[in-house]
């Protein structure tokens, strides 16, 4: 374990051995997040669960930080955690935030669109999926313009799924302005480009 890991776990224990469920609710999910970005996603799953129950007892179920830590362990769904648990704490987070009006809100809200599209090609729901990923694209367009870097692995989601379906015209059009984008934000041998 690093050192930031190894101050982080020390953080949660006496966080929680003092009673201080916000904290030790904040340093599960940091923790969980440190292994999650390292690919260690069993270990970080335990981290989520915890991070989740306490910030569930300290903020509330549609509290942000509970519907962070509720993203944030179904983005790093580890093997044990079924396709329909994530996809439940997805659906979750959006339904909390569906009349929020705040910029980080919507962001949180609009990521998790994506991954519900992502969650539906795994399972070759391609109606879901293009519905999921059409309005994650469109919430983030909405908010910030239709050129921004962060809408670029949504379009190249959106051309793949049209791709396989055949629709090439459509697929054609988003891979366009994916690659327009990558190409403002990238060098030109950049792989992605």
């Amino acid at each position: 374990a690093s050192a930031l890991e190894a101050a982080l776990a020390e953080w949660a224990k006496a966080a929680t051995e003092a009673g201080d469920r916000q904290a030790a609710g904040d340093a599960e999910n940091q923790l969980g997040l440190a292994l999650g970005r390292r690919a260690e996603r069993e270990a970080a799953r335990v981290h989520f669960d915890a991070a989740v129950a306490h910030r569930r007892a300290a903020h509330g179920e549609r509290a942000l930080p509970t519907l962070e830590a509720l993203y944030n362990r179904a983005t790093f769904r580890d093997s044990s955690q079924s396709l329909a648990g994530a996809q439940r704490d997805l659906e979750h987070v959006v339904a909390a935030l569906e009349d929020s009006t705040a910029s980080r809100e919507r962001e949180l809200m609009e990521s998790c669109l994506h991954n519900l599209g992502v969650l539906a090609e795994e399972q070759d729901d391609t109606l879901a999926a293009a519905k999921h990923l059409s309005r994650a694209l469109e919430l983030r367009e909405a908010r910030l313009g239709h050129e921004h870097a962060s809408l670029r692995p949504t379009l190249v989601r959106l051309a793949q799924l049209n791709h396989r379906e055949e629709r090439l015209v459509h697929a054609l059009a988003l891979y366009e302005r994916a690659l327009a984008i990558a190409k403002t934000e990238l060098p030109a041998e950049h792989p992605i480009v």
